[in-house]
């Protein structure tokens, strides 16, 4: 297990700061943060203002891309973690992301598949936070600007291919034609829906949910989760 070392303070202000700022940038609230770190909002907050908070809270938090050395120490600090040989990452998931563009925009002809690398998740944190089971979840790019400000271009998303049915509203990716795009869907009546872009310059059009399911226009899977360059 990861452990932190070092004489920290139980009361901290700047620390708590710069949870918050690592909160902000990966657009959390604090009922969200605080769930993925396994904590109601109240201690998040009380976390916020500096309060001392347990390891297997920053170790839940890191899965999802929280610098540790930033919150603990300003910046990033050589000699306070054990070495890496020392970890157990057999919790741990790896991902395969793939070099398949997504359109956020008019669409990306969807070339040959090619396996990019592999990104680790806490198996926990993706079955309990996601909801999800690791082995129906795969990752690509996004491109385009017609889902800004929600995604952005060379966003990193995680799709469940499990999740085809449209059962629910939400963002998904498509193959439509050929091309791969990502959008958000809207169930209407009449067994209709919506294909939305969250950016208002980019138009709304309407398919059919029997449409669905060909070989060349059908859902790959719903959008769970992304990640973003800074």
């Amino acid at each position: 297990m990861n452990t932190y070392k070092g004489n920290y303070p139980e009361k901290d202000h700047q620390r708590g700061q710069r949870l918050r700022s690592e909160r902000e940038r990966l657009h959390k609230n604090q009922d969200e943060f605080g769930a993925i770190g396994g904590v109601k909002r109240n201690a998040q907050g009380e976390y916020e203002k500096g309060k001392a908070f347990s390891v297997d809270y920053m170790e839940r938090l890191e899965a999802i891309g929280v610098d540790w050395r930033y919150v603990m120490n300003g910046g990033d600090v050589v000699g306070i973690r054990e070495p890496a040989a020392a970890y157990d990452y057999s919790d741990y998931v790896r991902l395969p992301l793939f070099d398949v563009q997504a359109a956020a925009g008019n669409g990306l002809v969807a070339q040959a598949e090619e396996l990019v690398e592999f990104l680790s998740f806490d198996r926990d944190w993706l079955r309990n936070a996601l909801k999800v089971s690791p082995k129906d979840l795969v990752m690509i790019e996004v491109d385009g600007e017609s889902m800004v400000p929600t995604l952005s271009p060379g966003d990193v998303i995680m799709l469940n291919t499990l999740d085809t049915g449209v059962v629910r509203d939400g963002i998904y990716v498509l193959l439509v034609d050929g091309a791969l795009l990502v959008k958000r869907l809207q169930s209407l009546p009449g067994g209709v829906l919506n294909v939305i872009s969250d950016n208002q310059a980019f138009p709304t059009w309407t398919m059919k949910r029997d449409d669905l399911g060909a070989e060349t226009q059908r859902v790959i899977g719903r959008v769970v989760w992304s990640g973003r360059r800074m």
